[in-house]
């Protein structure tokens, strides 16, 4: 008990001393509390060329009459302009992010299910809506098995790409999958201007595989993307067994095309959670995530 308080007692001194030596920061402009009884969150929100704010909210509360997930468009000043529902009048989502379109429209990705043009399980969605709030179109991908969305990145011929994970191989996902249904495979998609299907790549072996990071654009049309894996076969031959968790690094183009890819690996569990790509000037990639500090990175395959 007397080393509990003297601990107690350095602490409210030390709290004092850093109070007087750290600048406060900045006030606050404005806040705002959204929700209910149950969660409801914030899921993605960006800041416009023109100072404005669009946000995804999600909302679990059923006494508000806003519940499932919105894109809310505010000006400076964090007063509302506008809302619209993601999804349609006979199914929910969960939005997860928003983006701007290289033709100026937004772009939410998000789950669903049960919507009108699902085909099955739980499915990907993308809601295309302009300036003004107008929904454009509104657009469900996946398999009859569980499909999961990740990440999204418009592309310069006003398409864009999304990154998820699946277990099936029907539907939109027209190419085999390696997993056997119990597993997920890495899932990328590529769409046109209007939602439309153009490419789907399945990545994975037999075991756990999924996209684990954003895309990055790494140079005109080139896109590189990180997929998690425990897997040791199919697209991770040549990786070891041995190796917990690894990651495939792929660049393509806007064709689909494998440009290149190497393997990262680790002695044990390299990294388990999202990770961050982001091109530093001098052309290399920064890759940011978590892992076990005492994990010995092997060299990548290939050898580059």
């Amino acid at each position: 008990m007397r080393q509990l308080n003297l601990i107690l007692l350095l602490s409210f001194f030390n709290t004092n001393l850093l109070h007087a030596q750290v600048n406060p920061g900045p006030d606050i402009a404005w806040q705002e509390c959204y929700g209910g009884s149950a969660e409801d969150f914030f899921a993605d929100a960006i800041l416009l060329e023109d100072g404005k704010i669009l946000s995804v909210i999600v909302y679990y509360s059923n006494e508000s009459e806003y519940y499932g997930s919105w894109l809310v468009k505010y000006n400076e000043s964090f007063n509302e302009l506008w809302r619209v529902y993601i999804g349609d009048e006979y199914c929910g989502s969960t939005g997860r992010q928003v983006k701007v379109s290289t033709l100026n429209n937004y772009l939410v990705l998000g789950n669903t299910g049960g919507c009108l043009d699902s085909i099955g399980g739980n499915d990907l969605i993308v809601v295309c809506i302009d300036e003004d709030g107008s929904k454009l179109w509104s657009r469900s991908y996946g398999s009859a098995q569980g499909d999961d969305s990740h990440t999204l990145l418009p592309t310069s011929d006003g398409g864009f790409l999304v990154g998820g994970s699946t277990r099936g191989f029907d539907g939109d996902l027209y190419m085999p999958a390696w997993n056997d249904l119990f597993y997920d495979d890495a899932l990328i998609m590529k769409m046109d201007s209007l939602g439309e299907v153009e490419w789907v790549d399945i990545i994975g072996g037999t075991n756990p595989d999924l996209v684990s990071s954003n895309f990055l654009e790494v140079s005109p049309v080139q896109y590189l993307v990180m997929i998690a894996s425990s897997s040791y076969d199919y697209d991770l031959a040549g990786s070891s067994e041995d190796d917990l968790k690894k990651h495939l690094l792929r660049v393509y183009d806007l064709d689909g095309n494998v440009l290149k890819e190497i393997i990262l690996s680790a002695d044990d569990n390299l990294i388990d959670q999202w990770n961050t790509l982001q091109l530093l000037p001098d052309g290399n990639v920064l890759i940011a995530g978590t892992g076990i500090a005492e994990s010995d990175i092997n060299p990548t395959f290939p050898e580059h």
